[in-house]
């Protein structure tokens, strides 16, 4: 960024990143930021903004960098909302409105249902068109996994060492199995984006491999386990701002039957109806919850419009 920044010489530039940069190095590092911008002539300043005080249903605290080359003071915009103590005078005269709830944004789809992962269909309520409802349905308490402690790494090199004795492509196998790039993860050893195949991949693969019995019991028994930690079975807040939404699965909605889609996350976002998100379930996830809120963005863009447009530079 710094290096950008430096090229093209934008009169502002706004970045973002999360609350733990304030305390990397005992706040060593974001002073080594500030000297950074300084010595290529940007007067840059931060705050810890929630979102949930600029008219986000959400809790997300991130850090927010403003700089520029104008010399000027970097405006930070002002709350719109705050958080509303019913035993506090202060709070109950504030001429501000109470935080929004995750209920008054997207309790109208609460017995709407969800339509299938790979469905295009559009939920039409009202003349308003709904986007991406789809949702992951994993609300149980307990999961299938693996047991033994053969690692992904283990089962990469010896797919690999098969598919090159039996000479085909990665591609050629994709194309067996009738998926787009699927295949390629089984022979990645990486631990973000490498993976296991499903036992029914795995007997089909061993039939265009021919490998042998090693890992089969491995791979394809599964045993039913309790999930111990708390944040997976979270519920959803409902008549307070969301907890944040993160790029991972999302918490389960007040029915208990799913988990929020990838709709009601965006707009808890303050995604528009009309910004349509696509690829598998779990990358529109990730879209979402890497976003800035768009309307904190637009708070913040506005405060800087003013200035530019006040004549300075």
């Amino acid at each position: 960024m710094l290096r950008i920044i430096k090229n093209k010489q934008p009169k502002f530039f706004v970045a973002e990143n999360v609350k733990g940069l304030l305390s990397l190095g005992k706040g060593l590092v974001i002073k080594m930021i500030e000297e950074d911008f300084r010595e290529i002539g940007y007067k840059m300043e931060y705050r810890l903004l929630n979102s949930a005080d600029y008219g986000v249903p959400q809790q997300r605290e991130r850090v927010i960098l403003i700089g520029n080359r104008l010399g000027l003071k970097n405006p930070f915009p002002k709350p719109t909302n705050m958080k509303q103590e019913t035993d506090n005078l202060f709070s109950a005269v504030s001429l501000l409105p109470p935080h929004r709830t995750v209920k008054s944004v997207i309790g109208y789809l609460e017995n709407i249902e969800t339509v299938e992962r790979n469905s295009n269909q559009i939920i039409e309520i009202e003349n308003r068109k709904i986007y991406n409802h789809i949702a992951y349905t994993n609300v149980e308490n307990k999961f299938w996994t693996r047991k033994g402690e053969t690692t992904q790494a283990e089962i990469c090199d010896y797919l690999k060492f098969w598919r090159e004795k039996k000479g085909i492509s990665v591609k050629k196998i994709d194309e067996i199995f009738g998926y787009k790039h699927t295949a390629g993860h089984w022979f990645r050893k990486d631990n973000k984006s490498g993976s296991i195949p499903k036992p029914s991949d795995w007997w089909k693969l061993k039939e265009i491999l021919g490998f042998d019995e090693v890992h089969d019991d491995f791979v394809t028994n599964l045993v039913e386990k309790e999930i111990v930690f708390e944040q997976s079975l979270r519920i959803t807040n409902w008549n307070t701002p969301s907890d944040t939404i993160t790029a991972s699965t999302p918490e389960i909605h007040i029915n208990k039957k799913r988990r929020l889609s990838v709709r009601e996350c965006a707009i808890i976002q303050t995604f528009s109806d009309d910004f349509i998100f696509t690829g598998s379930l779990s990358a529109q996830h990730r879209q979402v919850g890497n976003a800035v809120p768009p309307l904190l963005a637009y708070q913040i863009a506005k405060e800087i419009k003013k200035v530019l447009e006040n004549g300075n530079d």
